[in-house]
C-alpha cells in the first residue's frame, strides 16, 4: 500500500472535511504508550495528497477483551464499548498540547465523535480568525464614516434600520458592518451550494458575493437580491447605493 504523508508511513485512520483540517487517529489494544507514540508523531506531517499538515492527532486505546472478537461480533461490541483517548495538537509557538492534560477521556464511539468533529478545527486558530473578524470590521467601519460622517443621512439610515442612534463612537456602523458581514458569508454558503435562483436572465445559481465588484458594489448587489436583503435586514429604499 502507498505511503500517505510525505515524511512516509500511513495512518490508522485519517479524517478529511472539506471545512476542516485532516486529523490523523493512531489506534492500540490495551497499549497507552505506543498510542501516544504513534499519535505525536504524525503532528506536522503533511499529506502528499493536498499537502495539508497534520494539526490534531488522536490517541485511542481499545480495551484488551476485543482480541477476543472478529467480524460482526467485533463491529457489533463497537457500539458500545468504552474506548479512552486524548486529543494532540500543534499550537501556534509550535509546541505540543495534550488534552487532557493528565490521563484519558473515555467515552463511546458517539463521544469520540463528537470531539473528532469539534477538533477539526484547533481552538487557536478560531480565536485567529475571531481577531481577524474583528480589524475587518473596524477597517470596514473606518472606510464607511470616512464617506459618511456621523449624522449623515446614509449613516442615519443605516442606523434606523437597526433600531440605534448614529453615535460618535461608531458602535452603531460596526454593528451594520458585522450584519453585513454575517451576510456575505450567508451569501457565500448559498453560492457553494449552488442554490437556484429566478432573476430577469433567467434560472441561475447563486453568484459568489465577489461579484458584487463587478455590479456597481455592494448595496447595489444587495438591492437586486431578496435572499441576502432579508438576511441583511436593510430595505432597497434606504441604502443609496450611488453614495457608496
Amino acid at each position: 500500500m502507498g505511503r500517505i504523508f510525505e515524511e512516509g508511513g500511513r495512518p490508522d485512520i485519517l479524517i478529511e472535511k472539506p471545512d476542516g483540517w485532516p486529523i490523523v487517529i493512531e489506534a492500540e489494544v490495551g497499549n497507552y504508550r505506543q498510542a501516544e507514540i504513534e499519535a505525536r508523531s504524525r503532528l506536522d506531517n503533511r499529506l502528499i495528497s493536498t499537502g495539508n499538515a497534520i494539526h490534531a492527532a488522536v490517541a485511542l486505546v481499545y480495551p484488551d477483551e476485543l482480541r477476543s472478537h472478529g467480524g460482526q461480533a467485533l463491529r457489533e461490541r463497537l457500539r458500545d464499548i468504552e474506548l479512552e483517548y486524548v486529543l494532540f495538537t500543534i499550537m501556534p509557538n509550535g509546541e505540543t498540547a495534550r488534552f487532557p492534560i493528565e490521563g484519558w477521556l473515555k467515552g463511546g464511539v458517539r463521544e469520540l465523535a463528537v470531539l473528532l468533529h469539534r477538533s477539526s478545527i484547533p481552538a487557536w486558530r478560531v480565536e485567529a480568525l475571531a481577531d481577524a473578524l474583528e480589524l475587518a470590521i473596524n477597517r470596514a467601519e473606518t472606510t464607511f464614516s470616512a464617506s459618511h460622517a456621523v449624522g449623515s443621512p446614509l449613516g442615519s439610515a443605516v442606523a434606523e434600520t437597526l433600531g440605534q442612534l448614529d453615535d460618535e463612537a461608531g458602535q452603531t456602523r460596526r454593528m451594520a458592518m458585522t450584519v453585513v458581514v454575517d451576510a456575505l458569508v450567508f451569501h457565500a454558503a448559498l453560492a457553494e451550494a449552488e442554490l437556484q435562483v429566478t432573476d430577469a436572465g433567467g434560472v441561475r445559481s447563486v453568484r459568489a458575493p465577489t461579484h458584487s465588484r463587478e455590479q456597481g458594489g455592494l448595496v447595489a448587489v444587495l438591492c437586486r437580491s431578496a435572499i441576502s436583503l432579508s438576511h441583511l435586514g436593510f430595505e432597497c429604499e434606504r441604502a443609496d447605493a450611488a453614495q457608496i
